[in-house]
Formats: C-alpha cells, sequence, structure tokens
C-alpha cells in the first residue's frame, strides 16, 4: 500500500458501563454476559512493548479505547507508559461519565487529547441510545475544563439518523 502506518489504536477492555443499542445493546450483554476475565487482556507491560514496536516503525499518535477505557483498572499508570514513548502524541476516546473524576491523574500522567463520544445532545435521545441515565449537557458543560486541561478536547456525536459531527475544542480557543 505505501502508506506509512501513523496512528494505532488500542482497546484496553470489553467492558463498558453503557448500553448503547448499536454498539453492546443490554439485551445481548446484560448481567449473565461473560466479558474477558482480566488474564485475557493485554497486561500494560504487554501493551507497552507492543506500542514501543509500532513507534519504532513510525507510529505517533495512540488512542486508548474500550469499550470504556476508564473502567480498566490503573488505566493512568499505562498512560504514563505510553506518553514517556518518544514523539507520541497519546488521545483518549471515552464515554465521558468517568473522566471528570480522573482527569488530573490521567493529565499529569500524559494524556494529551481527549475525544468524548456523545450519543445526542438531547437528554431523551441520550438515555434513548445509552440506555444509561444521565445526559449530554453534563459533557457539554465540562468540555471546556476538559480542554483547557489536556490542551485539545473534542465531542463526537451521533445525531438522530447516525449523521456524525465532529466538534473540536482547541486550546485556543479557552
Amino acid at each position: 500500500m505505501g502508506r506509512p502506518l501513523r496512528d494505532l489504536r488500542i482497546s484496553v477492555t470489553d467492558r463498558c458501563n453503557f448500553r448503547c443499542r448499536y454498539c453492546m445493546p443490554r439485551e445481548r450483554f446484560g448481567p449473565g454476559h461473560q466479558f474477558l476475565a482480566g488474564d485475557h487482556l493485554l497486561s500494560f507491560d504487554e501493551i507497552s512493548r507492543l506500542a514501543r514496536v509500532f513507534v519504532g516503525i513510525g507510529v505517533r499518535k495512540i488512542r486508548l479505547t474500550g469499550g470504556e477505557p476508564l473502567l480498566r483498572p490503573r488505566i493512568e499508570r499505562l498512560v504514563g507508559e505510553l506518553a514517556a514513548l518518544p514523539g507520541v502524541d497519546l488521545a483518549m476516546t471515552t464515554n465521558g461519565s468517568l473522566l471528570m473524576p480522573r482527569l488530573d491523574a490521567l493529565v499529569e500522567a500524559g494524556l494529551s487529547r481527549v475525544t468524548v463520544s456523545l450519543d445526542s445532545v438531547d437528554p431523551q435521545m441520550f438515555g434513548e441510545l445509552t440506555d444509561s441515565p444521565g445526559g449530554a449537557e453534563r459533557h457539554l458543560t465540562r468540555a471546556p475544563q476538559v480542554g483547557r486541561m489536556t490542551g485539545y478536547v473534542e465531542l463526537s456525536c451521533r445525531l438522530l439518523r447516525i449523521i456524525s459531527c465532529l466538534v473540536s475544542i482547541r486550546n485556543d480557543v479557552f
């Protein structure tokens, strides 16, 4: 193909605290669902080793994903290990529900970009799509704070007919 490999997405868990209709519907991923046991997930040392190999062949951007990556215990440790790799832009995609209490530690560990998946800006539609309580207003009101702390935050939205829109909020806006 001749294209250099620059971006790497690493899924750190198969678990999520939302039950989005299009991704992890409760009917299929309910209380009886068997998620991967912890010993079947790559360890942080294994993830770091693989990331070093990919950085060695030209990767410059690593994005941590899931499921919901903030459900992985001690994710801040992995962020620190990956952020220490030379020339790496480290990002995370999250549903945002667990972000604020851990944001300081993630930024201190070296997280430089955050994408918050936002299924709808309408609270009722948000609840219907995610099968979860809460609403978009929490994410929208916190976005400036996340942007100030990381230098970059992106809200990735799905609208009623699953039309994608991206709203980027860059540090220079704050």
